[in-house]
């Protein structure tokens, strides 16, 4: 599918139909390189179809329904790529152009998360880590939004005020609102380009500030879609947890804080970590809102107060794992002083607070333990 997406809406709903009947027809046949291959191409079709075509909500309806239907068509199958999203592995957020196609990713990935939970959460590891590979990496947008103080010429010390007031004024619809947000960088964008033209100015220096203009347009549209994104996929992983933890699936929560950066390694992976496995990281979410769900919101911050127990255990182990001939007073020293509550009001604070006693009380039991050992094969002599 090319760039400007010259074919037809028509055209492209018949190809989709016709590549999700073709998909079936190579998973009954189980034939697996070719039904990798296809249903690669099918999720890759789709997702740049909404990107680039989709103005229609309806349409944007039915290809979701339809997308779901077909990824849970695998089970029982013995092949679960689209379950897995194994689709998110041939494309990644530099290709998208269009906020909203974020928004329809992270919801199928959520609407799997809430099949999977139930029907097969074994594979909610895998889907996580093909979503943060989507991803790839943390966007520079925060920092790289500031080089307009600077972008025309020498460092203007309004303009930098000016764009530190526009990160505090509408940084809420980075997560509401994306499009909007990208609408409000441009006329801002616009207004620096009117200030350094108000003097008059050569032709070579005028085509200079065209291009660089369209140059750090590009560029940060495309990180501002790479942070919509990171954040949306931090949130769903959260929300993983948060689904797993309600079903007390420990095993499955811990292979997904394996998935990228296992506790026995030394070496971390390349790229995002969705779940970084500090305490620091793990209190705090204590409390957090996880947005849209079907499940009940209460029910899920409940859950993850549940997993606390088993979080702090890797978090203790993967200390103990790097460092066996440290004390493990040290361990504790060292997790404690990690603990930062930065900017958090008084009342997030002390709703973490309360939401620590009761961690504290399901850490008596000795499910969490049997669990932890039982996954990493941990003999305990009596």
């Amino acid at each position: 599918m090319n760039q400007d997406c010259s074919i037809d809406t028509d055209t492209i709903k018949r190809l989709v139909d016709g590549l999700a009947a073709t998909l079936t027809s190579a998973r009954n046949t189980n034939s697996r390189d070719k039904y990798v291959s296809l249903q690669r191409d099918y999720g890759r079709l789709l997702v740049l179809f909404f990107d680039r075509k989709m103005k229609d909500y309806n349409v944007f309806e039915t290809f979701s329904r339809r997308f779901y239907e077909e990824s849970i068509k695998e089970l029982n199958t013995g092949q679960y790529w689209l379950l897995r999203g194994d689709f998110l592995i041939s494309i990644h957020t530099c290709d998208i152009q269009n906020p909203q196609t974020i928004t329809f990713i992270d919801s199928h990935v959520r609407s799997l998360i809430h099949f999977l939970v139930d029907k097969k959460p074994e594979l909610l590891p895998e889907l996580i880590d093909n979503y943060r590979n989507f991803i790839s990496f943390e966007s520079h947008f925060a920092d790289d939004i500031y080089e307009l103080s600077h972008l025309f010429g020498s460092y203007n010390s309004a303009h930098f005020k000016e764009v530190n007031n526009f990160t505090e004024t509408h940084k809420e619809l980075l997560t509401t609102s994306p499009q909007d947000y990208i609408n409000h960088f441009i006329l801002l964008l616009n207004k620096y380009v009117q200030d350094a033209l108000t003097t008059p100015v050569s032709e070579p220096r005028l085509e200079e500030i065209k291009r660089t203009t369209a140059e750090y347009k590009q560029r940060m549209l495309s990180e501002i879609i790479k942070e919509v994104g990171a954040s949306a996929a931090k949130r769903t992983a959260q929300y993983t947890l948060r689904a797993l933890a309600n079903k007390s699936h420990w095993s499955c929560i811990l292979d997904c804080h394996e998935s990228f950066s296992p506790a026995h390694s030394t070496a971390c992976r390349l790229g995002i970590n969705l779940l970084p496995a500090s305490l620091n990281s793990m209190i705090q979410q204590l409390g957090q809102p996880q947005g849209y769900s079907s499940l009940n919101s209460e029910e899920l911050s409940h859950a993850y107060v549940r997993a606390v127990p088993i979080l702090v255990m890797y978090t203790v182990y993967s200390w103990r794992i790097q460092n066996l001939d440290e004390n493990l007073n040290a361990c504790i020293s060292t997790i404690i002083s990690s603990l930062n509550m930065g900017d958090k009001s008084m009342h997030i604070v002390n709703r973490i607070l309360n939401e620590l006693k009761p961690a504290t009380y399901y850490a008596k039991s000795p499910v969490y333990a049997k669990a932890f050992c039982n996954h990493f094969d941990i003999k305990v002599s009596v």
